[in-house]
């Protein structure tokens, strides 16, 4: 039998939970609680020495109220230490007045090892530069979810069969809902090129802009470069880095082959200088770009 939940295929337990960053956390930390091996590597990699505890004692709870806010995991061990975990999805980063009032609140407790940890898709090098290492004397770390599924990987070789299932299950889900690139996607997301922008694309088949500051949040699988008044050609994206420049964080996709628009397609009214997401199917056979962002905004509306 066949279950679908929106449309979609739901293939294990925690897809029934949704894919926004509050469901993340609650896979996660319901697979924390219930599988020892993957409680003692996770610890571990956030730098917890984890001989001697008694995990009978261990308090993991998601979605905690604090006094500034609401926390998306905690892991407490009394006497010993409590850690905050703030999740985003993709590639996010929590603001440092968040990670304020989260430090604030742990100043408030009497565990002598307070940690924050951030936990995203965001690179390390990306995270260092965005994040402070610490706040009020609180550690800042940064987790990516890559390192999470490594975790699982680890926590399975002796795993108990329930407990191997569950993890194999978060695996696939964690992989469905956490990757910054939907392989799915058929949206296109247009930019305009400038004179050094074509040189790059067409010499090193790669394209720079910044993570955020009115450009991508997170990457999407086909981008659309116009100029001269009309689309020029679309590429798939074969694969992305990020990296900082001047505390900046980047986006470095590397393009696949120019995909030629079989006619003219015009930028259309008074559209200059601005990027939009469109349909590949309906940027490549309406008339204009401005017709296409129409068209894509009414499917999806």
């Amino acid at each position: 039998m066949i279950l679908k939940g929106y449309g979609n295929r739901i293939n294990n337990i925690f897809q029934l939970l949704g894919n926004h960053e509050n469901d993340i956390t609650k896979s996660i930390a319901y697979t924390l609680s219930k599988c020892e091996n993957f409680a003692i590597n996770f610890l571990h990699e956030l730098g917890i020495d984890v001989l001697n505890l008694d995990l009978d004692i261990l308090i993991i709870t998601y979605q905690q109220t604090q006094e500034d806010g609401i926390s998306d995991i905690e892991i407490l061990y009394p006497s010993k230490f409590h850690i905050i975990i703030e999740a985003k999805k993709g590639v996010n980063l929590p603001s440092p007045s968040q990670l304020t009032k989260y430090a604030n609140d742990l100043n408030k407790t009497l565990e002598p090892i307070k940690l924050i940890y951030t936990l995203s898709d965001s690179q390390y090098i990306q995270a260092s530069s965005l994040i402070p290492r610490e706040i009020s004397g609180v550690p800042i770390k940064h987790l990516m979810y890559s390192k999470i599924i490594n975790l699982i990987d680890k926590s399975k070789v002796s795993a108990k069969s329930y407990t191997k299932r569950i993890l194999d299950e978060l695996k696939e889900y964690l992989k469905g809902v956490v990757s910054m690139q939907d392989n799915h996607s058929n949206t296109v997301y247009v930019v305009p090129l400038n004179e050094n922008s074509v040189r790059e694309h067409d010499k090193e088949r790669t394209y720079h802009c910044p993570v955020g500051r009115r450009f991508l949040k997170s990457p999407e699988n086909y981008l659309g470069f116009r100029f001269g008044g009309k689309l020029q050609y679309i590429n798939h994206v074969e694969k992305y880095e990020t990296y900082s420049e001047n505390g900046i964080p980047m986006f470095k996709f590397y393009l696949g082959p120019d995909i030629i628009p079989s006619k003219t397609i015009k930028t259309g009214g008074k559209y200059r200088g601005t990027k939009c997401y469109c349909d590949i199917d309906l940027l490549l056979t309406c008339d204009t770009i401005v017709e296409a962002r129409i068209k894509t905004d009414e499917r999806h509306r």
